[in-house]
């Protein structure tokens, strides 16, 4: 039997849609959007529990949900276009928990106690 996800040596596994966005999502709507929610935590303060935190996380939740769907695709690919392995996952997901939590507390830490 052929199985449509192994690839020949050499030959690019077509990205569908799914892929497609997947990847729009981890590289570029998702950092944007956690940008966005980022400036409303820092300039809106309320606490460090609040519905924008919330959205925070599940921003983060999204982007390395996205990251893994594509990596299980067969099609995945770094930001600079090479294949892409598990091993690309993990780092991606250890750099986005850490630099997301040190961004999440910077934010609060500015809306709470410097502009709070």
């Amino acid at each position: 039997m052929h199985n449509p996800k192994v690839m020949e040596q050499g030959s690019p596994v077509p990205a569908g849609g799914l892929v497609i966005v997947s990847r729009l999502t981890w590289m570029i709507m998702g950092p944007f959007i956690l940008l966005a929610v980022t400036y409303r935590i820092a300039t809106q303060g309320g606490g460090w529990a609040t519905w924008s935190d919330a959205g925070f996380g599940a921003i983060v939740a999204i982007m390395i949900a996205s990251r893994y769907m594509e990596i299980r695709s067969g099609a995945a690919q770094t930001a600079r276009g090479e294949p892409a392995s598990f091993h690309h996952f993990t780092r991606y997901l250890w750099v986005l928990l850490a630099s997301g939590a040190c961004v999440w507390v910077a934010a609060n830490y500015v809306g709470n106690h410097l502009l709070g």
